[in-house]
């Protein structure tokens, strides 16, 4: 039996189709539309040179809400795109990409392959005092420099010296050694996000402070006898959350006899022992 909802590549452009097979499986790709594609899959992928787009418009037509990304190949001038798309009755904008070289095309077929296109990133670009970001699903984000504090350190002319990861993992500044992912983009624009994810690391660093907690007591040790910390410094761990230092860490570990790697795999199988909270 076929696999449901697989995706569909259809390439209208025959420059296209040695980079789409080294994106997606070659089962995938197509060179016209099928009543068994229309069956199978409800994810298309329409690929069309900006000089063929004219051409394309009933298949578009005939995809409606099941085409994910019109990818279009810059073949005429910038300018002529979005005539040519006014004049072949396309006029949703929100899908259509328009690409020059072939890697956005890569990343957001291999995201969408891969099930993750809501976690990885198709574009990034430096405009002005903002950071303009595309994830693979086609969401847009603008991140003004001064919300991220590392970027907001970067030289101004640094800051268009970013690279993106092959497969749309993160968006790196090498010179400056500072990377992000799409969690810390949305971190920074996205206050629902952020919330979620400050009680969902809260509630983390609690079961972590549990689990140390569990340790010691296994390890028949109380809270006075962790030398080099505090008492309370171990109780604001075990009963409050707050996240310990590498130093720290170490210092736990010594006063169990145990090197740092053993004693972090003692504190994660206590972890998760621990049920989240309902």
């Amino acid at each position: 039996m076929p696999r449901k909802h697989e995706i569909t590549v259809l390439v209208l452009d025959e420059e296209a189709k040695a980079f789409v097979y080294e994106a997606v499986p070659r089962s995938a790709v197509v060179s016209r539309l099928t009543e068994e594609r229309l069956k199978r899959s409800r994810d298309f992928f329409v690929l069309v040179s900006a000089s063929g787009i004219a051409g394309c418009s009933s298949v578009i037509r005939e995809l409606k809400d099941r085409l994910r990304v019109l990818f279009i190949r810059a073949d005429v001038r910038p300018q002529w795109i979005s005539e040519t798309l006014y004049r072949s009755g396309i006029r949703a904008l929100r899908n259509v990409v328009v690409y020059d070289e072939p890697s956005v095309v890569r990343r957001v077929l291999g995201a969408w392959t891969a099930k993750a296109p809501d976690r990885l990133i198709a574009a990034a670009a430096a405009v002005g005092d903002t950071l303009e970001v595309v994830s693979c699903s086609l969401e847009r984000f603008q991140v003004p420099f001064s919300a991220i504090p590392a970027l907001a350190e970067m030289p101004e002319p640094d800051r268009e010296n970013l690279e993106i990861d092959p497969d749309g993992t993160r968006i790196s500044w090498p010179k400056h050694e500072v990377d992000l992912g799409l969690d810390s983009i949305r971190y920074a624009v996205d206050p629902a996000w952020r919330e979620r994810t400050d009680r969902s690391m809260k509630l983390r660093d609690q079961r972590f402070g549990e689990a140390v907690a569990r340790v010691r007591e296994r390890f028949g040790l109380t809270q006075e006898m962790i030398p080099g910390i505090s008492e309370r410094q171990v109780r604001r761990i075990e009963k409050e959350g707050c996240r310990p230092r590498l130093k720290t860490l170490r210092l736990l570990a010594r006063a169990h006899d145990l090197g740092l790697s053993e004693y972090l795999d003692e504190v994660g199988q206590e972890a998760r022992k621990i049920r989240e909270p309902v």
